[in-house]
């Protein structure tokens, strides 16, 4: 009985950690790309003006 309720707690440890670390991926996938389009924006701007 011990056994089986250690090896759910692990389980739901691991997911918690899985989806913590997919969801970090997607926010810095987000900002990074949020990023990149502003300074490719503004190296058009900067390209257009020279």
């Amino acid at each position: 009985m011990k056994k089986g309720m250690i090896d759910c707690q692990r389980n739901r440890v691991i997911a918690s950690v899985v989806v913590s670390v997919i969801s970090g991926l997607w926010i810095v996938t987000l900002v990074v790309s949020d990023k990149l389009k502003q300074t490719a924006s503004i190296t058009l701007i900067l390209a257009g003006l020279s």
